[in-house]
């Protein structure tokens, strides 16, 4: 009986740079307030869940920046891993880049 290939991936763990990319307005959001601690933690919570804390409202003014952003990346990885785009990556051996 003939020897089976080995068709296995690298060992490691690769991040999906497109996934990764979504959380890039909320870094640059942070950032901005890097100042005020108190700004920084408000921008996250009122981003990514719509609830502002100080106001005790819900809003979706910064949603976009949020969860959009990050729904976007993890839409465009979907997207990618669908069409094949991840797969030719590998098989190019473009290190450590999955989209």
């Amino acid at each position: 009986m003939a020897a089976k290939k080995h068709r296995g991936h690298r060992p490691g763990v690769t991040v999906p740079v497109a996934v990764l990319l979504g959380f890039a307005p909320l870094a640059v959001g942070s950032w901005q307030r890097r100042n005020q601690p108190q700004e920084v933690l408000r921008f996250l919570t009122v981003a990514t869940t719509g609830y502002d804390y100080v106001g005790h409202r819900w809003t979706g003014e910064f949603l976009g920046q949020g969860i959009g952003a990050i729904g976007i990346g993890m839409g465009l990885h979907w997207a990618a891993n669908k069409f094949g785009v991840n797969r030719m990556l590998a098989r190019a051996k473009v290190p450590i880049l999955r989209i």
